[in-house]
């Protein structure tokens, strides 16, 4: 996995892989591949491309999936020795964007993986889901933050 900074939001990583960003490099480097191949007829490109997004992907599944109340489901940031994050942040790349990133892997291929981890985003295990009445939704991390610190 590739190591980040930071979350889409702009708050610091806690843990460092951000295992929603990793999915996203395993689809631009497909789109490498692809480039690759077709425009740039540059097969040792194309395989450089395809065994970073493999070695990625499968770190991923390695070291991010995670079981919770019986089922496995995605972690948001990971260590890489065994401790993650669950959660999830409004922005994207994030766990609920995984369909629209496009991601897809070959160790979750009927997508329950995703499924698990989008009903568990939207429940109130997750510490950045609200509700207020008739709204309901994740919210970013900035926010909890901030209203934890106005508490202390």
């Amino acid at each position: 996995m590739t190591w980040v900074g930071f979350r889409p939001s702009d708050d610091q990583c806690d843990m460092h892989f951000h295992v929603p960003g990793n999915m996203f490099a395993v689809v631009a480097l497909g789109f490498i591949e692809t480039i690759a191949n077709d425009v740039y007829h540059d097969a040792e490109l194309a395989q450089a491309a395809s065994r970073l997004a493999t070695e990625i992907d499968d770190a991923i599944h390695q070291h991010a999936v995670v079981e919770r109340a019986g089922v496995r489901i995605y972690a948001y940031e990971v260590n890489g020795c065994g401790q993650h994050n669950l959660m999830d942040d409004a922005n994207v790349p994030s766990l609920l964007s995984i369909p629209y990133l496009g991601y897809k892997s070959r160790h979750d291929p009927e997508g329950t993986i995703y499924k698990n981890t989008r009903n568990y985003i939207l429940s109130s295990n997750n510490p950045w889901y609200f509700s207020h009445g008739s709204f309901r939704g994740i919210g970013t991390a900035a926010r909890e933050r901030e209203r934890v610190r106005t508490r202390e």
